[in-house]
């Protein structure tokens, strides 16, 4: 379903892991820097989610020492951010620190391989307008990735750049770190080839980094929805199976409801809230 699309070289980046950008030259070790405080005082979560990474084989660790003989090893502090959710938090790693000699610094947001980044994402009017494509009461729908850019594989060759340390022991990401500049247009670049893909099978979807939004008339919508979700397990793309919403006439998508029995849209409550507070 790719052998005509632009992005010729997107199934071997999935197969043998993504360059994470950096052009800056060679660096050497950096010592290890002093975690900050959202990983510092919120300890329990930082153990928790190494529990998981380790699980899902997407660190390597824990290490004593530097594993990669001809390579220096940079590693980054670790931070937490709370999540929209009460109570959860949002582990990154500091790739923009130091900001004089860090890993962000040497990758350029506008350059990646060679060729020109053109990140862009789809608006609350391109929603509207796929809407208005299927017509009043179509049933809109949504499927999202399960954690994100965090099964999306690195290039081994890159791994080196993109360690941190915990409790006295080394960890280095085998997948796009969370705080990675180059992250973002990478998973919009693996998320625009599942669009691609439904679009050749005549359905239309857009997508926001691990997000995909679809309207379809009433009688065909399910179909569509369920079409989207033997994709994605086809590629191997693991979705986050609780957040996906089914085909309704009521959905929010980039923090807007839509309702397309009414043909409406509004700000929901949690994002005029989020504004206040912020």
């Amino acid at each position: 379903m790719l052998v005509d699309y632009n992005d010729h070289i997107l199934c071997d980046l999935l197969e043998f892991g993504f360059p994470i950008g950096y052009t800056a030259g060679d660096i050497v070790d950096i010592k290890k820097p002093r975690n900050h405080s959202g990983a510092r005082d919120f300890s329990d979560f930082i153990l928790k989610y190494l529990k998981k990474e380790l699980e899902y084989k997407a660190v390597i660790g824990p290490l004593k020492v530097n594993p990669f003989i001809y390579s220096s090893l940079v590693l980054s502090p670790l931070n937490s951010v709370p999540k929209s959710t009460p109570g959860e938090r949002r582990v990154i790693l500091d790739l923009s620190f130091p900001s004089e000699n860090c890993i962000n610094a040497g990758i350029d947001k506008d350059i990646y391989l060679g060729e020109s980044v053109n990140l862009t994402y789809p608006s609350v009017d391109d929603f509207v307008n796929l809407i208005k494509l299927k017509g009043r009461n179509c049933g809109i729908f949504k499927r999202d990735l399960k954690r994100a850019y965090r099964q999306i594989p690195i290039d081994p060759g890159d791994i080196n750049f993109v360690g941190f340390h915990w409790k006295n022991h080394i960890f280095v990401d085998r997948v796009l770190s969370m705080g990675l500049r180059s992250s973002a247009h990478i998973c919009q670049r693996v998320t625009s080839s599942v669009v691609y893909m439904m679009k050749q099978s005549g359905y239309l979807l857009l997508n926001y980094l691990d997000d995909f939004a679809g309207a379809e008339k009433s009688e065909d919508a399910n179909v569509v929805f369920d079409l989207l979700g033997r994709l994605l397990d086809s590629c191997g793309l693991e979705e986050s199976v609780e957040k996906a919403s089914s085909p309704s006439t009521v959905m929010t998508f980039l923090g807007v409801k839509f309702d397309t029995s009414e043909l409406t849209i509004s700000v929901t409550t949690e994002r005029v809230e989020r504004f206040y507070c912020w």
